[in-house]
């Protein structure tokens, strides 16, 4: 049987959204793409931020008012935020958004680090309350960002729900955040590119997978210059500042999500962040600010 492989591009959720699909059946291919764009349109409308009626936006309105009542998947996701808010001793932290308004990443002229203390004091996961009922922020200023989380949720969410066409095997890529499909009678080994940060058209490692995911957390695509100082645009929720040490860490395991929290967490870590994974056991890829690179191929 002739093997049809197909690209399909779009953006979503502030990305570039790739899908590289492989099958015998081209209807098949065209059901599996349609199947994977409804899955992230749905998710970016559930729980984008900047869509004023997402259920976030909506629960992000009614801090300091009133409880808001969860489904099932909104459950889920705040549980598992619960559990990397943890793990990271409140590194990982999506109450940290906020810390967006001292540190815009579009312009230094309204930077006022002076600031700083002041929002610092609507950050803290700790301070919310959630229960598996119900969610409710305590503060006005207080707002919930799942950026976080929600790509890389979306990434495995489309994998799960294209696993039941048995011919397809396919690379699902939201914005650098990957997930492999895998057809178990015939695995593919996808080589998934860790970009180069002096030319991001070039890669500076490949990692072969056959399934799981792949997540990079860096700030060599979004930071500023201030006094010739490079800021990135991940902040410390324990400090309220950018942090610093590493270019970017990019982690594989079993699923997209956690690829992307414990690279997120390497980062929040700063140079600490390496040594943190190792301990962990699991295989990452970061590279550092003088360009030289330290792996854990485990």
């Amino acid at each position: 049987m002739n093997i049809i492989s197909k690209t399909f591009r779009f953006k979503a959720m502030g990305s570039p959204c790739e899908f590289h699909l492989c099958s015998t059946s081209e209807s098949v291919l065209e059901e599996a793409f349609s199947i994977a764009k409804n899955e992230v349109e749905r998710l970016e409308k559930k729980y984008s931020r900047y869509q004023k009626n997402s259920l976030l936006s909506q629960i992000n309105q009614q801090a300091g008012k009133k409880k808001i009542a969860l489904d099932a998947e909104t459950i889920a996701l705040f549980t598992y935020a619960k559990q990397a808010f943890d793990l990271s001793e409140g590194l990982f932290d999506i109450t940290s958004g906020v810390m967006a308004n001292v540190w815009n990443m579009h312009s230094t002229d309204n930077i006022d680090i002076n600031q700083v203390d002041y929002w610092l004091n609507y950050v803290g996961f700790e301070k919310v309350d959630f229960s598996q009922q119900s969610i409710y922020i305590p503060e006005q200023k207080m707002q919930i960002d799942l950026g976080g989380i929600v790509k890389e949720y979306a990434a495995d969410s489309i994998v799960r729900l294209l696993s039941k066409f048995t011919s397809l095997t396919g690379l699902i890529n939201l914005g650098g955040d990957v997930a492999i499909l895998t057809n178990h009678e015939t695995p593919k080994v996808w080589q998934v590119g860790i970009s180069d940060p002096t030319n991001s058209g070039s890669a500076i490692a490949n990692i072969p997978l056959t399934s799981g995911g792949v997540a990079t957390s860096g700030d060599y695509e979004r930071y500023i210059m201030i006094d010739n100082k490079r800021f990135s645009h991940i902040i410390s929720p324990k400090t309220g500042y950018p942090v610093s040490g590493l270019f970017s860490v990019s982690v594989w395991q079993s699923s997209c999500v956690l690829a992307g929290t414990l690279a997120t967490i390497a980062m929040l870590k700063e140079q600490q962040g390496c040594t943190w994974l190792k301990e962990l056991g699991i295989p990452y890829l970061a590279i550092n600010h003088d360009y030289s690179v330290s792996t854990n191929q485990v």
